[in-house]
């Protein structure tokens, strides 16, 4: 068969599956998945290859939906047009892929849209996961409309290619951007951890110079700078309590 002949993507298995036969594929590369994108918009989420969790002798012991901030497992869709499927991101969790050797590694969503379904068969037969047969997919969603991609099948390859690059690019220029602001505020925080031990030396010198205020009662202590000025007072005011004999003889007067 000549379609035997051509390059076969790098997600493929060795031999056409029903798959390869109806669905265009494309690699996330950055998380080591598959897209397969049907004629009819729908697409299907699965590992390539090139995972971790496909590599040497390490095998697949779980498949664990449930954790995270939301369960996908509980997503539900309802009528023909499967409507109402939990909605998700790119880059959101999927699921957890536990190995044999203790390795654990999170699946992603790789697709904007309603999740249709998970693969339930792999909760209990977790080793389905690495299969080349077509049940070994992860997850079904339908895109949201912007993204969807329908028609021909050559055409929806050219497409669903350029979409995985466009949405590389865009999620490499978000971790960049995220980068460079934690980095700002590393220095921010370095910068004051830095001049907090002056500050504080700052306070305390400007804290010394202040002269203390005499206690109440206390007798008028001289005051050096004053006394070489003509005309001021070399003393510095206290506080004295009126005697008491005093403050009767001032309310007799006002009487």
């Amino acid at each position: 068969n000549c379609s035997m002949d051509r390059p076969r993507p790098a997600c493929l298995p060795a031999f056409a599956t029903a798959i390869e036969r109806t669905y265009a594929s494309g690699v996330v590369e950055m998380y080591h998945q598959c897209v397969y994108n049907h004629s009819n918009g729908v697409v299907l989420v699965g590992l390539a290859p090139s995972h971790p969790a496909l590599q040497g002798t390490r095998r697949v012991v779980a498949v664990r939906f449930d954790g995270g901030k939301r369960d996908v497992s509980k997503s539900e869709v309802k009528g023909k047009r499967k409507r109402g499927g939990m909605f998700m991101g790119a880059h959101d969790r999927l699921c957890d892929v536990d190995c044999d050797d203790g390795t654990s590694y999170t699946l992603r969503a790789c697709v904007r849209g309603h999740l249709v379904e998970v693969n339930e068969r792999l909760a209990a037969e977790p080793e389905l996961i690495a299969s080349p047969r077509g049940d070994s997919y992860v997850a079904v969603f339908i895109p949201k409309e912007g993204d969807r991609i329908t028609g021909d099948k050559a055409v929806i390859q050219v497409r669903l290619l350029a979409q995985l690059e466009a949405d590389r690019l865009e999620r490499e220029s978000t971790l960049e951007k995220e980068k460079g602001r934690k980095s700002e505020r590393d220095a921010k925080r370095a910068a004051y951890e830095a001049s907090t031990p002056a500050v504080a030396a700052a306070a305390a010198a400007a804290a010394a110079a202040i002269p203390p205020v005499p206690a109440v009662g206390a007798a008028a202590t001289p005051d050096p700078a004053a006394a070489s000025v003509p005309g001021m007072t070399p003393l510095i005011p206290s506080w004295v309590p009126l005697d008491p004999a005093r403050k009767g003889q001032a309310a007799c007067d006002r009487q």
